[in-house]
């Protein structure tokens, strides 16, 4: 394969459908590239600076339901998802990023 072809390749698959709330949009085509990164921005602890990492990790956390409080009268576990930067830890929520 050619430098070219790959360079293609490569392009065509930063340029994805981007998924917005629980929809995902039709025939977006997008440039990666050009959209602004979301940054961390959490307070450091140590020298009280702001994290400006990029990077993220999908966390999971589980939650028991007691059966009285169920609307199943069962007990049930519920899975929350959510994202933790990979530098320092911190939980994002990003609704608001």
């Amino acid at each position: 394969m050619g430098e070219a072809q790959r360079r293609g390749t490569f392009d065509q698959r930063r340029q994805q459908s981007i998924v917005v709330g629980n929809q995902k949009s039709h025939n977006l085509n997008v440039d990666l590239d050009k959209l602004p990164d979301v940054i961390c921005g959490a307070e450091l602890p140590d020298d009280g600076g702001i994290c400006e990492c990029k990077i993220f990790f999908q966390t999971i956390q589980y939650k028991k339901i007691s059966g009285i409080i169920s609307p199943t009268g069962q007990d049930q576990v519920v899975m929350l998802s959510f994202i933790k930067c990979s530098q320092c830890g911190a939980t994002k929520d990003l609704k608001n990023a």
